[in-house]
Parts: structure tokens; sequence; C-alpha cells
């Protein structure tokens, strides 16, 4: 199953809990509210790498491109099924359940997908908005006071370890990760490595507003930081699981999405106006790619498979799919209206969604190959072996893939 990043952005409904919790939280340390298919300011920083070309070779011949249909069809008999079981938005899906947060409070529950039941709900973890993590052991639970609480699959506390670094006058802001022995979370003042079968804290890592979930590989953690109001801090890190540093990549403006690996390269967009290619073990710039000239920065976290890396920009109205190893464009999607949700995998389409449309567009092709409508905005997109999910209002819909 792929499981999409953080993401909404300035045009999405105020609803949207995670919003209201960085702006509790997460901006008083710089970190936007736009979430990671915002919209924004122009840039102002030009700190950004200036010697590497656009793309593979600085001027690009006219990608191809996927007109708009000037009317989405819809298909509403690809929506399987729909239930009301008063979840936020921000859930996780894993091994045929769904985790995630009551909306009418702070306890955590779990619903079986296959009778759309659910299986247990906990009030005694006061859980931040932000998706556990999950894995065969457990759930990895980043709480309102900061720290990690890890749960079995019962909802039995495994665990109560630390939690990352940062200041506690700041709601925690961080999202976990589980990979192997290791969790990794981020804060307001860093990022952390804990023990996943203890809740030991083993490193804590440098930088600034670490609001989206690192990415462990082998022996590195990588993860993206920035405080809006230092320049500077808009940084790429990849830190070992031994607490040194593998390298940092500065970029010229916020950075709004964790990273996507792939190919031997981190991907990563920035409100800069590009798209970032970096070698994975060196931290030297593969490639970055210039949004368009009307584009007001970065939109979602990159999604990479297999040998490409797919993007919205441009506005937030255009899907880019690139080339991972040249950043060439091999297809772009004019969509009719802002794109909101992050992209997620579903076999040979990519999946992305409007406030007005779950869309599906073919991998290769780039065509639309399907679409759903929507009532409203949101979160990305979840993906299992036979449904693409969403949740709307407490309600979770599954959509026939």
């Amino acid at each position: 199953m792929y499981l999409p990043g953080t993401t909404q952005n300035s045009h999405m409904d105020s609803r949207i809990t995670r919003r209201r919790y960085l702006l509790a939280g997460a901006s008083a340390v710089g970190v936007s509210t736009a979430g990671c298919s915002g919209g924004g300011e122009d840039p102002g920083s030009t700190d950004a790498p200036s010697t590497t070309p656009t793309g593979s070779g600085g001027e690009r011949e006219t990608p191809q491109t996927t007109a708009t249909p000037s009317a989405i069809e819809t298909d509403p008999d690809r929506v399987a099924w729909r239930r009301d079981v008063g979840v936020e938005d921000y859930v996780t899906v894993h091994d045929g359940r769904l985790y995630g947060r009551r909306a009418d409070g702070g306890a955590l529950l779990a619903v079986d997908l296959a009778d759309r039941e659910m299986a247990w709900s906990v009030d005694a973890v006061d859980p931040s908005p932000a998706p556990p993590a999950v894995d065969g052991r457990g759930l990895y639970v980043l709480t309102m006071d900061d720290v990690v609480v890890s749960l079995d699959h019962e909802g039995e506390q495994r665990w109560s370890g630390d939690g990352p670094p940062g200041n506690p006058r700041f709601s925690p802001i961080g999202r976990p990760t589980v990979a192997g022995d290791h969790v990794a979370v981020g804060g307001s003042g860093g990022a952390a490595l804990l023990d996943a079968a203890s809740g030991d804290r083993l490193q804590t890592y440098p930088g600034e507003g670490v609001a989206w979930a690192p990415v462990i590989r082998e022996e590195t953690v990588y993860y993206t930081a920035g405080d809006g109001r230092k320049p500077d801090s808009h940084r790429v890190y990849a830190m070992g699981i031994d607490g040194s540093e593998r390298w940092q990549f500065p970029v010229g403006d916020s950075l709004y999405c964790g990273p996507a690996l792939g190919d031997g390269a981190v991907f990563v967009a920035s409100m800069d106006e590009y798209v970032y290619a970096i070698e994975a073990g060196s931290g030297e710039q593969r490639w970055r790619f210039e949004t368009p000239a009307d584009n007001t920065g970065s939109s979602s976290q990159p999604v990479y498979a297999d040998g490409t890396v797919f993007v919205h920009e441009g506005g937030d109205r255009v899907m880019f799919a690139l080339d991972a190893q040249t950043g060439d464009v091999v297809w772009r999607f004019p969509a009719p209206d802002v794109l909101t949700a992050v992209p997620a995998i579903a076999g040979d389409v990519v999946v992305t969604a409007t406030p007005g449309h779950l869309l599906a567009i073919d991998r290769d092709s780039g065509d639309l190959s399907w679409a759903v409508g929507l009532e409203e905005s949101i979160y990305g997109p979840m993906v299992t072996d036979d449904h693409v999910l969403y949740v709307v209002e407490g309600t979770v819909v599954a959509v026939e893939r």
C-alpha cells in the first residue's frame, strides 16, 4: 500500500483540522500553514544553487501536454462504499485497518476496513492531529505533549518514549515515521530517532521546523526543515542513524513537504519555484526543474514510482511527470481546478484531487483515466489493494481502483 504525505493548501476549507493545528503551533516557529500543496507569496530568498541547469539541459522542448477536459465526466458507480466513523481527515491505513484521531475529541481509533466497524478507541492517549506511523508491531503516535507513544494493534500501550527536540511553548508539529528498528519524528527544534522496541531516544538531529515525515532508508534519515522567519534554515538533511551528518542541502525558500526517495536520489519541492533531485549518497544536486513562471511556489510533495517523479506545480493546477534521472518533463496534466492532494500511486494511475474531483491520471500517457466527484477538498488519498480511500467530514469513502 502507498501512503501519501501530509498536504493541503491555502485554498482549502477552514474546516481542515490540521490547518487549525498548525495555526496554533507550527506557525509560531515559522512553518507554513499552507501545507504541502499550498500556494503562497513570491519567494524572496535567492540562496538556491545557481549553477545547475533546469532539467537535464537548460532549454527544453515543449513537453507533451494532455488537454484538460472541458467538462470532467465523473463515474459515481466507482464509489464502492462510504462509512461515517467520526475520524479526522489525517489517517493511516495498514493491513486492513484505518487509524486516526476522533473528530470530536482526543481519542485514537481503529476501524476494520473489511466490515467498516470500529475495532477499538483509546482515550488514554492524547494524539496530535498527525496520523500515526504503523508497522507490524503496532502504532507510533505523536501526542499533544510532544512525546511518542506506541500502542499494539489492539490499542494497548507498548511504551511511552521521548519526543523530538522543540520548544514546550509550541504545539507539536511533527509526523512520525517507522522503518525497521527505528522511529523518526520532527519537531520545532529538530528531529529525533527513537528505538522502535523501547521508545528510547537514540539521536537528536539539527533543523528548525521539521514538520513533515522523515524517510528512513538503510542507515540514513532524510528530512526537510525550515523556519519561515530565517531564510538560511530551509534545508534538506541526511543524517546517519549513528548521529553523524551525511550532508545538508540548502534551497532558496521554504520546504513545505517531506522528501521522496527513489532511483538513488532525494526529491523535494520548494517555494523557490524548483523541484530538486539530490544524490542520496553525496548530497550533490542531480537536477532541478523550474516550474512555470506563473507559479507561486511549490505544491505537493513529490512521489516517486518506476523512474518517474510526480508532483503538481504551476499555481497548483498542473500535474507534472518528471524523468527521475534527467528532470525532463514526461507529460503535464492541466487540472480543472487547484490540486489539493499529494499524489498517490494506484497501479497504472496516479491519483490526486481538486476541491471538486478525485482524479486518476494514467502514469504513462498523462491522460485522465477516471474521475469521481467530491463535495469538498480532501486530504490526500490512500491506496489499498482494491480501493482508493479518502476521508471527508468524518466519513471514509472507498473508490474502486
